[in-house]
């Protein structure tokens, strides 16, 4: 739903965004580098991609929390997760976690006997492991204002960010509303195949081959256009919902996701099916 959604906007607003993924470096991780590697080459990767260019409200607050604590409880020893902001901009997205779970990897007795598992080392690096994650949660549960919000840019860009990982699960959370200050937006009528064609001519899809991809935020838009640019939130219509989902579905679709499920709320089966 872009306002005015004429093609030369898109393309306008397009080529914007090419410009600055072609000269954006991989965004800053604030993780800590120097900790045990805890890694397996079985485990999965799970980004959570969270949208932080609009203020929270208490229950965009309990639904974030509600679904970072179910992706907690889905981790596997050995997977990797990731946190990754959505700003204004490609250059404000920055990894804020960025570390795999810890414990002792599969083997067989044989296999124990010459590389024993430190236990209190997995111990420590859980309890730490745990600790930054609560605090990157709490760090990002308020979200900010700003005057556009970078989602193809920053999404077209996971590849770059993450030179040679392939992603199993991508976690989602935004309304999904893309704006920017030229008057580009996610509002109003815009039509979702037209859109869609110019951001694929322009090369602006990422490789999420086979990643599974839960949303969820959507159902309401957190910011608005005009003299008094942001308001309290208000619902979309039917119409306008779907035809951002209609979008993005295509979209993901399109960069070889094998399916994007949009969900309302923190649902306890959110995380349970098609791993």
């Amino acid at each position: 739903m872009f306002v005015n959604a004429k093609n030369a906007y898109v393309r306008a607003t397009v080529a914007c965004c090419l410009l600055l993924v072609a000269w954006l470096a991989p965004p800053a991780a604030r993780a800590q580098q120097n900790e045990p590697n805890f890694c397996f080459e079985s485990g999965a990767t799970w980004l959570i991609l969270v949208d932080q260019t609009e203020p929270y409200t208490e229950r965009n607050r309990i639904e974030f929390r509600s679904a970072m604590e179910l992706v907690f409880r889905q981790l596997g020893v050995g997977d990797r997760l990731i946190v990754q902001t959505i700003g204004a901009r490609p250059t404000t997205s920055d990894i804020e976690f960025s570390r795999c779970v810890p414990g002792c990897p599969p083997s067989d007795g044989f296999t124990a006997i010459f590389s024993p598992c430190d236990r209190s080392a997995v111990d420590q690096g859980f309890a730490a492991f745990r600790t930054r994650l609560r605090d990157v949660v709490e760090d990002l549960g308020d979200g900010q204002r700003a005057d556009e919000t970078a989602l193809i840019a920053t999404i077209s860009n996971l590849n770059r960010a993450h030179p040679g990982r392939r992603f199993n699960r991508i976690i989602l959370y935004s309304d999904l509303l893309e704006f920017d200050e030229e008057g580009f937006s996610f509002f109003n009528e815009f039509e979702p195949n037209e859109v869609l064609d110019e951001v694929v001519a322009s090369g602006m899809l990422p490789d999420l081959s086979g990643a599974l991809i839960d949303v969820f935020g959507t159902g309401q838009r957190l910011g608005a256009l005009g003299g008094d640019r942001f308001r309290d939130p208000i619902a979309l219509s039917t119409r306008q919902r779907d035809d951002i989902r209609d979008f993005w579905r295509r979209y993901f679709r399109q960069a070889g996701a094998r399916a994007t499920r949009f969900h309302e709320g923190a649902l306890p089966e959110l995380l349970n099916v098609g791993q």
